[in-house]
């Protein structure tokens, strides 16, 4: 994302030159010719939308996940063709866009076009890097809501934290070593992607149901044990100290 940001850029020559291509061998299985033979197809057109489907898109696999837990196959089929006629307008409105744009104010319109991309691909590498559990490099760089609220019954931490659409709150909570910690955490909607909860150091991987939603660990050592939604994008750290 960030060579074809500084593509869309063109503020260096050599790269904008570089262009990327299907290998031959999937080119020639879907019929795609070089530029001096130019072919269309619908049925290739169609097989390659229909590969799409399965890109790393946060928002198809966000759906795909809400089809899936329909448990049913009709309500499965209905989510994604609903989610599939809703997106038309949008992915068509940007491609005829792009495809009038002319002269002066299409550069400036690609160049537009380019940092957000180029900021789009920064801000999925700081989500990936939350998922692999490097949050704590960006611990004073991510705006925590810091609620430092432990509650303590009969020796166990007892941390309390609510889901929503918006992420969760509180996010940022300061525990003792040593001390069994119970972590609460009230979801309010489970169709969103805050309710898939993650944390690489507590080995979680957890899709949260509506009301309450019990943890329970014990921190062996001092430091950060970042936690987020499945995407990275909603995330919070628990803080633990001697």
């Amino acid at each position: 994302m960030i060579f074809i940001g500084i593509q869309l850029i063109e503020i260096f020559p050599l790269i904008s030159n570089i262009n990327f291509s299907l290998p031959p061998s999937l080119s020639n299985f879907l019929g795609i010719k070089n530029n001096q033979e130019k072919e269309y197809s619908h049925t290739n057109s169609m097989l390659i939308g229909a590969l799409t489907f399965f890109l790393p898109c946060g928002f198809t696999q966000a759906m795909q996940l809400y089809a899936i837990s329909s448990s049913s196959f009709w309500s499965g089929a209905a989510i994604m063709l609903l989610f599939a006629v809703g997106t038309t307008p949008g992915l068509l409105g940007i491609g005829g866009l792009s495809a009038m744009v002319q002269g002066v104010f299409a550069k400036r319109f690609f160049k537009v076009a380019g940092i957000i991309v180029i900021a789009l691909a920064i801000l999925n590498i700081s989500n990936g890097f939350s998922l692999a559990g490097f949050q704590k490099y960006f611990h004073e760089s991510n705006n925590l809501q810091v609620h430092n609220i432990v509650t303590n019954n009969n020796g166990t931490q007892v941390i309390k934290m609510r889901q929503d659409a918006k992420g969760y709150t509180p996010n940022n909570f300061t525990v003792k070593v040593g001390q069994p910690v119970e972590w609460v955490i009230e979801s309010t909607n489970s169709n969103v992607c805050s309710a898939s909860l993650y944390s690489e150091k507590l080995k979680i991987n957890q899709y949260l149901k509506i009301g309450q939603n019990t943890i329970n660990f014990t921190p062996g050592e001092a430091g950060i044990i970042p936690f987020s939604c499945s995407m990275g994008m909603y995330r919070g750290s628990i803080e633990v100290v001697n």
